[in-house]
């Protein structure tokens, strides 16, 4: 059934020319990639910087218990605690996230 439909359609368009110049062109440029996450160390603290991470915020009703599980759920999904150990980050070490900072225990370890 398919083969005919093609065959049909192929006798219906042949000899016919398509003229591409009166087609409009669109040229499609991906965006550069940017490090999904970076981590510096100032002092002696890790900065975390990742473009995910800045939606979470500590608004009304939320408590630091449920923001750091959030944060906590965040750095595995995302990897950043795997980062951390390569940078060098220690279990009681500064963690800072945008306006927060805590000692960082790393996934898997209870504090």
């Amino acid at each position: 059934m398919m083969k005919d439909a093609l065959r049909a359609l192929k006798e219906e368009t042949a000899g016919r020319m398509v003229e591409t110049d009166s087609l409009p062109v669109k040229i499609f440029k991906p965006q550069p990639k940017a490090p999904r996450v970076r981590i510096t160390r100032v002092g002696d603290e890790f900065v975390v910087a990742a473009p995910e991470l800045e939606r979470i915020r500590g608004g009304a009703g939320v408590g630091p218990g449920d923001l750091r599980w959030q944060l906590n759920y965040q750095f595995q999904k995302l990897g950043i605690d795997k980062a951390l150990e390569k940078a060098g980050a220690k279990t009681g070490d500064k963690i800072r996230c945008g306006e927060l900072t805590w000692e960082w225990v790393p996934s898997g370890r209870k504090k």
